[in-house]
């Protein structure tokens, strides 16, 4: 594929393919995963446990109440569990659609239709070819988590937007706008924060005027600040969510792979070893930080580093290869399975789909990826949320963790299929001779040190 420049009509026009396109598709989905289940759908939204009815029961509470509180207790009791930015958008779109889960459903899957139209400009800034811009339409993972009322969607969104700033960041309001955009991604889903030092470490590195983007960190870190100041005064701590101090899971996980537990009953099975240990409300206890694990993942990692490193990794090949069928299922059939013969073509669609891809971005690998920018960005942050994550895959859903870094795989394929100097080759070159070996122009480091 070349790399060319497009006039600005015919840009709109792509875009406005690109996002029609998407939602086409979103909608299609709706009718295909609800469709006539509408009904037994919306009635059975708010019986389930599960992240999407506590997302939207925090919405509801917060347009209700005007405050933050948990979403399982009649009682207004502050929540330092979760972070308040994606209850935030729900409670902006039910101000626009109403309440109606159905209707935010839509509302939403509109607004996501917007990721491969911003991933569209990131290749264009890049100068790499948009017709990969397609792929983010036709990502399945991503369509399916876009239908849920779940935080990844708009985390991608989010995040892809720092990213296209980050392409810009040498000038200073763009640079600025990047880290922001970064930070109030931890404010939807906060998974990323040990990242954060990172990606200022690499804007510190590829930007000259560095004071400005210490400046700018301080100034854009300061929702994270006030948010954690919050939670201190809520439950004396100073953190951005509890979600970090839940690593009593890992432990149970393995323990519960150890005795041979199916990868869809490992957190039933958790949860109900916690019940029998310590009480009805254990989970809530636990999310909230009445009850102190911190350490536990650590101290059984010494303890037993070979079987932990078994179980973590095999929690990152989850990641790399969840097809999410369990979370189809939980949100759009109310826990129904999918006949035998359905669920067998699905995982094999899913997990063909990414052995293609993961193998396209294998075989044209280039060690020059470490040395540009995006590359280090991307490679990073990839690593980071395997090694971050890992055992927990299985009780956290290797899918829907992957989420947050597949636009970063399909940008590196569109690095590695694009033209390049002859010096400039994939690793593995000589297997299949000079003919086959392509590159990207080198990338616009702007204000690069």
């Amino acid at each position: 594929m070349h790399t060319f420049r497009l006039g600005q009509s015919s840009l709109k026009s792509c875009a406005i393919r690109l996002f029609v396109a998407a939602l086409i598709i979103k909608l299609a989905l709706v009718g295909f995963l609800i469709g006539r289940n509408h009904d037994s759908w919306s009635n059975g939204f708010q019986t389930r446990h599960y992240d999407d009815v506590e997302y939207y029961q925090s919405a509801c509470k917060l347009l209700e109440y005007h405050a933050f509180v948990a979403s399982n207790s009649d009682a207004l009791q502050p929540t330092v569990f979760r972070t308040p930015g994606y209850p935030f958008i729900l409670a902006v779109l039910a101000t626009v659609v109403g309440k109606n889960p159905f209707s935010l459903l839509i509302a939403q899957a509109v607004a996501l239709s917007a990721i491969p139209v911003l991933f569209f400009f990131i290749l264009r800034e890049m100068q790499l070819s948009i017709e990969w811009a397609w792929l983010m339409v036709l990502d399945p993972l991503t369509n399916i988590l876009s239908l849920s009322l779940m935080t990844e969607g708009w985390l991608v969104l989010v995040l892809l937007l720092s990213l296209f700033c980050w392409l810009r960041a040498d000038r200073l309001g763009w640079r600025f706008a990047s880290l922001l955009l970064f930070c109030l991604s931890l404010l939807i889903k906060p998974a990323a924060q040990f990242f954060l030092p990172v990606f200022f470490g690499l804007t510190l590195i590829h930007f000259r005027r560095r004071s400005w983007t210490v400046f700018f960190g301080v100034v854009a870190t300061l929702p994270l600040v006030l948010w954690m100041c919050r939670n201190d005064t809520v439950c004396g701590e100073f953190l951005l969510s509890t979600q970090t101090d839940n690593q009593i899971l890992a432990v149970k996980t393995i323990e519960a792979k150890q005795q041979g537990v199916p990868d869809d009953k490992v957190l039933a099975w958790i949860i109900e070893d916690w019940r029998r240990e310590h009480g009805e409300f254990i989970f809530d206890r636990i999310m909230d930080n009445k009850i102190d694990f911190a350490g536990t993942m650590s101290a059984y990692a010494l303890a037993h580093p070979l079987e932990f490193a078994r179980y973590h990794v095999a929690g990152m090949v989850h990641i790399l290869f969840g097809t999410a069928r369990i979370h189809i299922v939980t949100v759009f059939r109310n826990g129904q399975p999918f006949p035998p013969f359905a669920a067998r073509i699905y995982d094999l669609f899913m997990l063909g789909w990414h052995a293609i891809l993961y193998a396209a971005v294998a075989w044209r690998f280039r060690p020059s990826w470490l040395r540009h920018p995006i590359g280090q960005y991307s490679l990073l942050f990839i690593l980071y949320n395997l090694a971050l994550i890992g055992v927990l895959a299985y009780t956290t859903g290797g899918g829907l963790k992957r989420m947050p870094f597949v636009a970063l795989i399909y940008l590196l394929l569109a690095f590695s299929f694009a033209p390049a100097s002859p010096d400039d080759k994939p690793l593995f070159s000589g297997l299949f001779g000079s003919r086959w070996c392509g590159g990207w122009p080198l990338f616009r480091r702007g204000g690069g040190a």
